[in-house]
C-alpha cells in the first residue's frame, strides 16, 4: 500500500523501539536517550543559527558582491540546501546513529567511502567549532568596543577565543539533560531574538535604504575583476550559514523516536533557518545608514555598526548581547555534535587512539575525552588568525568543504546503489532520485568553489588555506587508513561481544528473539558469530568496498570475488519459523542476483525451529536456491596442543606472494575450482601474509596441504583447510591444522578454537578436540 505524504511525515517510532533499531544497526545503547523531537530539531536549529552563520559572514558578503548578492544568494542557495537536507534526512531515517554520515556511507558504499566521509565530516565539524567560537570572540570584542572602547588585536581575540572554547568544553561535560534544556532554550532564543532585532530595525530608524539598494547594489572589494566569480564567492555566506543540520543525526542515539525525529529535525531546521535568516538579512540591509562606515566599522563587525548608526549606542549594545548569547548557545551545540561524531568514529576504530577518544563518563554518559579533542583541534585551526587577514573566512570555508561533500556522499551512494537501501519511516517517495541528483550536483560545485582564492592579489596574508587544511585532513586519513584500517569496523558493538549464552538473546549483533526463551545452543550461536566476524575481516581485506552489511536477520559478506567462499550471506535469527525463513531466503536470493560472481547462503540449521527445518528443502527451491554441499560448525576448549610432527612433512608459514599462491592453488584443487578463482580470493593479501597464521604442509618441495588460524573475539578460528586430492588420506590435513592451531595459540595465548568443517573434514577434527554443534547447509543460486 502506498504511504501518503501525511503518513510519511507523521508516523513515529515508539521510544521502546529505539534500542532495538540501534541494535539492528550493530550498536548497543550507551548514551542516555533523553532528548525529544523538539530538542533534536532545536539542536540543529542552534547549530545552523541564523544569528551566527548569517551575521558572522555578513561583512564578508558585503565585500563579496554587496547587498544584491547577500539577498539573492540567500534566496537561491536555500532551496538547494533544502534538497541536500531532505535527501540526507531520508537516509538518516533508515540509519539513526551517532556516526551519521560515515555510517550511512559504509552501509551504502563500502569501507573506503565511509572512511573518507567520516574524516570530511569531522573536518567540517571541527572547522565549524573554530568558525563559530572565533566569530563569538569578534562579536564580544565589538560589544567591548562600544562598552569600554576596547580595541581588539589578533592576540587578544585568540585569547578570548580560547576562553570561549574552554567554556563550551566545560558545559558539554554535564550530560544530556542540560543539553536538552540549552538546545530548547537556544531555539526559542534565536527565534525571539530575530523577531526583536527585525522589529527594532524596522520600527526605530528614521531612515531606511530604498529597495534598489537592498536588491540590486553590487560591491566588489575582493580584488577580482570578474563579477561572476565575485558573485560565486558571495555564496559562501548562505552555504556556511545553512550548514550543520547533520547535528540531528549525530544526536539520534540520544533522541526518542529517532527514525522520524532526527529526519524531521534536519529538514525543519533548514527550512525555518532559511526563512527567518532571509528576513533578518533583509532587515539589516534596509537599516544600513552609511554603507562605507558599515564596511569600515571600527568595531570590526558591520552588524554592530548598523545597530549603532540606526538604533543608538544603548540599543546596539543590548542587541549585540542578544546575538552573543545566541551564538554562545550555538557554539555549545556545535561542540556537542562534534564530540558525538568523534565518539562514534572512535567507537568504530577510525581514529588514532580510538580507545581513548571513545570513553564515556559513567556518571554523565558524555564522551568527555572526545569533547577535549574537539576543542583542542578547533583552537589549532584558528592559529593562522595571528597573521592572516582572511583567516576567518578561510576557517568558514574549511567548514563548508568538510560538510558539503560529507553530506553529498551518502546521497550519491544512495542513488548509485538502490539495491542497498530500504527507506525508513520518513522518506521522499518518488521525489527521492530527482531531489538527490540536484543535491549532489549542487554539493560538487560548492565544494570546488570554496577551495579557490577569495582575495586578490594572493599573498601570505590573503591566502585561502582551506585547500591546505583539506589536504592535511585527507593525508592524515589516508595515512591512518594504511596503518589503522584493521581496527576499523562499521558497525561494531559499543561493548565487547558477549560470550554466547544458552539463549540467543543478545548473542549476535542482529539476532532477533522470537517469543520467550530460545533454546538454541551456545555453541551454535558462537558458530554464527565467528563466521560473521571472520568473514567481515576477510572480505574487506579482499575488497575495501565489498558489500558488508548487517541487515535484520541477514548478514552480507560479499567481495564479489571469483573465489566463491568470499561471497557469503548468512541467516542470523534464532528459532526462526518457516515463514520467516522463506522471507529471508528470498531476500538472500534477491541480493545474490544483483552480484557479478556466484556465492553461497550459509544456513545454520540449529537456528531454525522444527517446522522451518522440515520445510527447508522446499523453501530453498521456491526461493530459487539449490543445495550445494553440507558443513558442520565445531568448537572446543582444546588449546594449547603439543607441537605437531609428521614423518612426511615440514611446515612453512605463508609470508610471500608465491607461498600464498600455492595456498590458493591447494584450495582450488581441493574444491574443484579453476586455479584463477582461488588466486583471486587470496593472492596479494597483506592480511594473510602478516596476521593470519597460515601454513603449508610441504612434502619435499611440493605443497600438499594447508590450514590457517586467525584470532576472532577471543577464539582461534580455523579457516581454509585443504589437501591436494592426490595426497588425501595420509593425515596431511590434520597435521597442518594442528600446526596452525599450535602456532596461533602460542602467539595469542587463546584456549578456545572454532571452525566450519566440510563433509571431508568433519570426521578428522574431533580427533584434535573439536566437538560438532550445528549442521550447516550451503546454497547457491539455481542456474
Amino acid at each position: 500500500m502506498r504511504t501518503s505524504a501525511h503518513a510519511r511525515w507523521q508516523r513515529s517510532e515508539p521510544p521502546d523501539d529505539d534500542e532495538r533499531i540501534l541494535k539492528e544497526l550493530g550498536y548497543t545503547q550507551q548514551l542516555h536517550r533523553r532528548m525529544g523531537a523538539f530538542g533534536n530539531f532545536s539542536a540543529s536549529l542552534s547549530v545552523i543559527s541564523i544569528m551566527s552563520g548569517a551575521l558572522l559572514l555578513f561583512g564578508y558578503g558585503l565585500n563579496s558582491g554587496g547587498p544584491a548578492v547577500v539577498v539573492w544568494g540567500w534566496l537561491a542557495v536555500g532551496p538547494l540546501v533544502l534538497c541536500l537536507a531532505a535527501a540526507l534526512a531520508e537516509i538518516t531515517s533508515r540509519y539513526p546513529t551517532s556516526g551519521g554520515l560515515y555510517y550511512m556511507a559504509r552501509r551504502l558504499g563500502g569501507e573506503r567511502w565511509s572512511w573518507y566521509t567520516g574524516w570530511l565530516n569531522l573536518l567540517g565539524l571541527l572547522g565549524g567549532i573554530a568558525a563559530q567560537d572565533y566569530g563569538i570572540a569578534t562579536f564580544t570584542a565589538a560589544w567591548a568596543n562600544l562598552q569600554f572602547d576596547y580595541v581588539p588585536t589578533p592576540k587578544s581575540l585568540l585569547v578570548m577565543y580560547a576562553v570561549i572554547l574552554a567554556l563550551h568544553a566545560v558545559l558539554n561535560l554535564f550530560g544530556t539533560l542540560l543539553m536538552n534544556v540549552l538546545t530548547s532554550l537556544s531555539a526559542w532564543w534565536h527565534l525571539a531574538g530575530a523577531v526583536v532585532i527585525v522589529g527594532a530595525l524596522t520600527l526605530v530608524p528614521s531612515h531606511h535604504q530604498p529597495a534598489g539598494f537592498v536588491f540590486s547594489e553590487f560591491t566588489n572589494n575582493t580584488g577580482w575583476s570578474n563579477p561572476v566569480y565575485v558573485i560565486l564567492l558571495g555564496m559562501l555566506l548562505p552555504c556556511f550559514a545553512l550548514a550543520g543540520y547533520d547535528t540531528s543525526a549525530h544526536l539520534s542515539e540520544e533522541t526518542s523516536g529517532a527514525s522520524v525525529a532526527a529526519a524531521r529535525g534536519i529538514i525543519r531546521s533548514v527550512a525555518v533557518s532559511w526563512i527567518a535568516g532571509g528576513i533578518l538579512l533583509i532587515a539589516l540591509l534596509f537599516a544600513v545608514q552609511d554603507y562605507a562606515a558599515t564596511l569600515g566599522s571600527r568595531t570590526g563587525v558591520p552588524v554592530a555598526q548598523i545597530f549603532l548608526d540606526a538604533l543608538g549606542v544603548a540599543t546596539a549594545k543590548a542587541l549585540l548581547l542578544v546575538i552573543i548569547v545566541a551564538q554562545f548557545l550555538c557554539g555549545y551545540t556545535v561542540t556537542a555534535s562534534a564530540s558525538r561524531m568523534i565518539y562514534a568514529f572512535a567507537r568504530d576504530g577510525a581514529l588514532p587512539g580510538s580507545a581513548h577518544w571513545q570513553k564515556v563518563s559513567r556518571r554523565t554518559a558524555v564522551p568527555a575525552n572526545a569533547v577535549g579533542l574537539a576543542v583542542g583541534v578547533a583552537f589549532v585551526l584558528a592559529l593562522p588568525s595571528l597573521y592572516s587577514a582572511t583567516a576567518f573566512s578561510a576557517v568558514t570555508a574549511i567548514s563548508v568543504v568538510g560538510f558539503t561533500p560529507a553530506y553529498a556522499i551518502p546521497v550519491l551512494l544512495r542513488l548509485r546503489h538502490r539495491d542497498r537501501f530500504t527507506p525508513g519511516p520518513w522518506h521522499l517517495g518518488r521525489w527521492s532520485r530527482p531531489i538527490g541528483w540536484v543535491a549532489v550536483l549542487w554539493a560538487a560545485g560548492a565544494t570546488v568553489l570554496f577551495l579557490l582564492p577569495q582575495s586578490s592579489p594572493v599573498t601570505a596574508t590573503t591566502f585561502n588555506y582551506t585547500p591546505v587544511a583539506l589536504l592535511v585532513a585527507l593525508a592524515m586519513a589516508a595515512l591512518w587508513r594504511r596503518f589503522g584500517r584493521r581496527s576499523y569496523g562499521v558497525p561494531r558493538s559499543g561493548t565487547e561481544a558477549p560470550r554466547a549464552s544458552t539463549t540467543c538473546s543478545g548473542a549476535l549483533p542482529n539476532t532477533t528473539r522470537h517469543g520467550g526463551t530460545v533454546t538454541v545452543s551456545a555453541e551454535s550461536i558462537e558458530s554464527v558469530q565467528q563466521l560473521t566476524t571472520v568473514w567481515r575481516t576477510m572480505v574487506l581485506d579482499r575488497d575495501a568496498d565489498a558489500d558488508v552489511r548487517d541487515l535484520p536477520g541477514i548478514t552480507v559478506r560479499w567481495a564479489d570475488s571469483r573465489f566463491g567462499f568470499f561471497n557469503c550471506i548468512t541467516l542470523t535469527e534464532a528459532e526462526a519459523g518457516a515463514e520467516l525463513v522463506r522471507h529471508r531466503l528470498n531476500q538472500a536470493a534477491d541480493i545474490m542476483r544483483t552480484k557479478r560472481h556466484p556465492g553461497f547462503v550459509w544456513l545454520f540449521e540449529d537456528l531454525l525451529d522444527d517446522e522451518a527445518r522440515s520445510a527447508l528443502k522446499t523453501t530453498a527451491e521456491q526461493a530459487g536456491l539449490q543445495y550445494a554441499f553440507p558443513g558442520t560448525g565445531m568448537a572446543g576448549d582444546l588449546l594449547p596442543i603439543p607441537e605437531p610432527a609428521h614423518p612426511d612433512l615440514t611446515f612453512t608459514r605463508v609470508r610471500t606472494d608465491e607461498q600464498l599462491q600455492a595456498y590458493a592453488d591447494l584450495q582450488s584443487r581441493a574444491y574443484g575450482f579453476p586455479l584463477e578463482e582461488g588466486r583471486d580470493g587470496l593472492v596479494g593479501s597483506a592480511l594473510w601474509k602478516n596476521e593470519v597464521y597460515a601454513y603449508l604442509a610441504m612434502r619435499g618441495d611440493e605443497p600438499v596441504a594447508c590450514a590457517a588460524t586467525v584470532e576472532a573475539q577471543g577464539r582461534l578460528f580455523v579457516a581454509f583447510v585443504a589437501t591436494d586430492p592426490q595426497w588425501q588420506r595420509n593425515g596431511y590435513g590434520e597435521a597442518v591444522t594442528r600446526k596452525a592451531l599450535y602456532e596461533g595459540a602460542r602467539a595469542t595465548g587463546l584456549t578456545r578454537a572454532t571452525l566450519h568443517a566440510t563433509a571431508a573434514g568433519a570426521p578428522v577434527y574431533p580427533r584434535i578436540g573439536f566437538r560438532p554443534n550445528t549442521p550447516i547447509h550451503f546454497y547457491s543460486l539455481k542456474g
